[in-house]
């Protein structure tokens, strides 16, 4: 199961932040966010902990190891 789209998802929407928006404040493009968000691809570890330190997570969480 991929816990990591569905943290993604989590934390955007609990910063209340669109795709585009959060593509603007990363850097990443739409289009790879809205894949990792479908599960149609998933992010190499430079991504993750560029996620974790802008969600102020950490990188067990984002990928589902941490429970809420």
């Amino acid at each position: 199961m991929n816990k990591f789209k569905e943290r993604l998802v989590y934390l955007r929407n609990q910063m209340q932040l669109t795709i585009p928006r959060l593509s603007e404040q990363t850097g990443i493009p739409d289009q790879t966010i809205r894949q990792w968000e479908s599960g149609r691809s998933r992010p190499n570890i430079d991504a993750v902990i560029m996620l974790s330190k802008f969600f102020s997570c950490t990188t067990d969480f984002l990928l589902g190891v941490e429970e809420y």
